[in-house]
């Protein structure tokens, strides 16, 4: 009779297992329509993946679920669940931060393919969006890759503009000079240039302590030419401001 109620036990628990993980499929498939919903607007390929993290994740947890079910070693088995949790979380630390560091990056749509974007100083051409990092291509023809984490921690400029690429510089400027003379001797040095930009530069004056902060912001029809003449217009600046700090902003 013992053996008898325990093999009853034993088969509601396995038909409570079955019941459980076909609650399992189903609520899967469901999230799988909400994702696509929720995360219409999101790049398909991303959202693929979104829906297969999360479907892993369900599965492997309903399987443990459904387990327990059927085991009546609860507390062995809680410490083999609380065991294979911690193991799969230490394996896929690095996966999932970096998942949703291309989650994050993707879903604000800072920058597409074709883009002229600078990240800690280095600029250069979107040339492919890789599930860890992106491949930029530098108007020198250098290809470099910078992983998702470097930029999760870096400030992302995106330079191009509908009718050219843009370049801003802040100038540092000593009042030994006036800061009217200081401005209208930058709107001089940048004049020189004129034919290379696609539109008027923005040249704007400020005062900071004892320096006169000259912002200059130059839209170039050319990205190739970018870089030679924002560097002759930068050394210009320097000879007639030995003493001047330029920063990029």
């Amino acid at each position: 009779m013992i053996l008898f109620g325990l093999s009853n036990e034993f088969v509601i628990r396995v038909i409570i297992s079955v019941i459980f993980i076909i609650f399992i499929y189903f609520f899967v498939k469901y999230l799988d329509k909400l994702i696509n919903k929720v995360f219409s607007r999101i790049d398909p390929s991303l959202r693929l993946e979104v829906k297969s993290v999360f479907s892993y994740a369900i599965y492997v947890l309903g399987a443990l679920i459904a387990i327990s079910i059927i085991s009546p070693q609860t507390s062995i088995l809680d410490v083999i669940i609380l065991l294979l949790g911690l193991a799969i979380v230490i394996s896929f630390a690095d996966v999932l931060r970096n998942w949703g560091i291309q989650f994050l990056l993707r879903g604000t749509k800072s920058f597409k393919i074709g883009d002229w974007i600078e990240v800690d100083g280095i600029f250069g051409r979107v040339i492919s969006i890789e599930d860890n990092g992106i491949f930029l291509e530098t108007a020198r023809r250098e290809r470099i890759f910078i992983s998702n984490i470097r930029l999760s921690n870096s400030i992302i400029i995106n330079r191009t503009t509908p009718i050219g690429y843009m370049y801003r510089v802040r100038i540092y400027i000593p009042q030994t000079v006036k800061p009217l003379e200081a401005l209208e001797r930058v709107k001089e040095i940048v004049s020189k240039i004129k034919g290379e930009l696609s539109s008027e530069p923005t040249v704007l004056l400020g005062l900071e302590k004892n320096m006169t902060v000259v912002d200059l912001t130059m839209e170039f029809l050319n990205v190739y030419k970018l870089e030679v003449f924002s560097e002759k217009v930068l050394e210009e600046v320097l000879r007639e401001f030995p003493e001047a700090v330029i920063k990029r902003i």
